[in-house]
């Protein structure tokens, strides 16, 4: 007997955060596509972080004609921000008017508000990325499941890590943490290494003036910068941004410790078994992350206790709970898109 081949289903993402030229955004936008593509999933349009969905028409023409609708929550759903309340509302307007699956994946949610918080019972299904999220959904009665962030989907040959005698340092997503931490590099012959990369030229980002543009600003002001004048950090550490994710993960492999106050950046040195401490950001979800997997919670520190904080490598425990939560985050990751792929075939009546 000839069995036909099912068709292939289309979906959309909305915060496509690949658009910010940020190593941990690139590895999670990566991976979902390449997991929906597994899954006979085609990904036919995606709407740029920061950019209002609701003003996008070639994106909403592709929304209307499609099978699925994900919502890559990341750092966006939190505080109650603009961002927030556009991914969450989208939600409400699919239920209304198309009738199919709307998913939210990678999300840490934080302090919404009861109002914006309960418009989130509008997503078919809600998979957030540590368990305080889970906890606050659960406050007001939200189902949601917790799957490890997309960027542990990255593929690392922990058996390639080689060590070098040297502590690096990463920005932060406070501009004047980043100064600081950036000082401190200079201060102690520390690796700076800001999570975020140059613009490129991409399929999905081919205007040629702001590339040539950005990188011409940047050569005159590595001119000025070697000449010996003085620049703001935020032209700065342009200077020091590496090329991709890859060469990025691999220079955190290769440090004997981590000082970071970026989420990715502390998931790419679990993922590679380097030691680190962690400033807070913007949300819980550092310090979630790490309850989440059993480390001490003394790897969370502010940067006033930097000076007096001694630079640990894991313990045995903490080694031990890093391995199992690595080891098994890809296999989770995947559960999670087998049961997206459920839902597009029980809404089609398949």
């Amino acid at each position: 007997m000839r069995f036909l081949r099912k068709p292939k289903k289309t979906a959309v993402i909305l915060n496509d955060t690949s658009y910010e030229f940020h190593h941990g955004c690139e590895s999670v936008i990566t991976n979902i596509k390449k997991l929906l593509w597994r899954q006979k999933i085609e990904v036919t349009a995606t709407n740029p972080v920061n950019r209002d969905w609701r003003q996008n028409r070639t994106f909403r023409k592709k929304m209307a004609a499609a099978d699925l609708v994900l919502v890559n929550g990341e750092g966006s759903l939190h505080h109650a921000k603009p961002r927030a309340a556009r991914l969450i509302t989208v939600a409400e307007y699919i239920r209304q008017n198309q009738r199919i699956p709307v998913v939210l994946i990678n999300a840490t949610c934080q302090e919404n508000g009861p109002e914006l918080t309960a418009k989130m019972k509008n997503f078919t299904r809600i998979y957030v990325r540590e368990s305080l999220s889970q906890k606050e959904l659960e406050d007001h009665s939200i189902p949601s499941q917790v799957v490890p962030d997309m960027s542990f989907y990255t593929y690392y040959d922990l058996d390639a890590k080689r060590n070098i005698d040297k502590i690096g340092v990463t920005d932060s997503v406070y501009p004047e943490v980043s100064e600081y931490l950036y000082n401190l590099s200079l201060q102690r012959g520390y690796l700076y290494l800001p999570i975020l990369a140059d613009i490129k030229l991409t399929k999905d980002n081919s205007n040629l003036f702001p590339f040539v543009y950005y990188h011409l600003v940047k050569k005159l002001d590595l001119i000025r910068f070697k000449t010996g004048s003085k620049l703001k950090h935020k032209k700065i550490k342009r200077f020091f941004f590496l090329k991709d994710y890859r060469q990025y993960i691999q220079a955190i492999a290769e440090l004997r410790f981590l000082i970071t106050g970026r989420f990715h950046s502390l998931c790419f040195a679990l993922k590679t078994l380097t030691p680190f401490i962690a400033i807070p950001s913007n949300s819980h979800k550092m310090e979630a992350l790490i309850q989440d997997i059993g480390l001490d919670g003394e790897r969370l520190q502010t940067i006033d206790r930097l000076k007096d904080t001694t630079f640990n490598d894991f313990s045995p425990a903490e080694r031990n709970n890093i391995q199992k939560y690595v080891t098994s985050a890809p296999s989770r990751i995947e559960q999670m898109f087998e049961e997206i792929k459920e839902l597009t075939w029980e809404r089609s009546g398949v």
